[in-house]
């Protein structure tokens, strides 16, 4: 009996490794989201530009949460298949909170091997078992942060990362 139990818990250790573990690891889906695209995005306004030739940026102004007397900034910047949206506490360009970055093109590349134009097979083999699905998505969700996997005829379409900002 015993000597049974230890086979069965290796065979499923050695199954949840394989399979990338599941959603149910919130950490792992926090770090990937906080570490998921592969080029570095800096921590200024200067530093985000430089990645790719901006097409288009959108600035708007909002009370901050904590302080009546504080105006943030959200700027969202469009790259050619990307788009990122920063918080700058302050107005301070000098620092920024992500929101949201997405992805649609293949040239912005994913850790795990999940970029746009991959197998959708390949998200649960490298992340386990979503949080949430529909017929055309896949939404990992961790402590704070989730990532959304678009698709279409089976392949990722579009990766959305969000990020908690507070």
């Amino acid at each position: 009996m015993v000597v049974f139990l230890v086979m069965a818990f290796s065979v499923l250790s050695l199954t949840v490794e394989a399979t990338g573990g599941t959603a149910d690891d919130p950490q792992r889906i926090d770090k990937f989201v906080w570490e998921g695209l592969e080029v570095p995005l800096g921590k200024s306004l200067q530093d985000l530009r430089r990645i790719g030739r901006v097409q288009r940026e959108v600035v708007s102004s909002v009370p901050n949460r904590h302080d009546n007397n504080q105006v943030d900034e959200i700027r969202t910047i469009f790259f050619d298949g990307l788009v990122v949206e920063a918080y700058f506490p302050n107005k301070n360009h000098d620092r920024f909170l992500l929101r949201e970055v997405t992805v649609t093109k293949q040239r912005w590349r994913v850790r795990e091997g999940l970029s746009v134009g991959v197998r959708a097979a390949l998200i649960t083999e490298a992340l386990g078992a979503p949080t949430e699905t529909t017929q055309n998505s896949y939404k990992y969700c961790g402590e704070t942060e989730c990532v959304i996997f678009q698709l279409r005829r089976g392949v990722i379409s579009k990766i959305t990362f969000q990020y908690y900002v507070d």
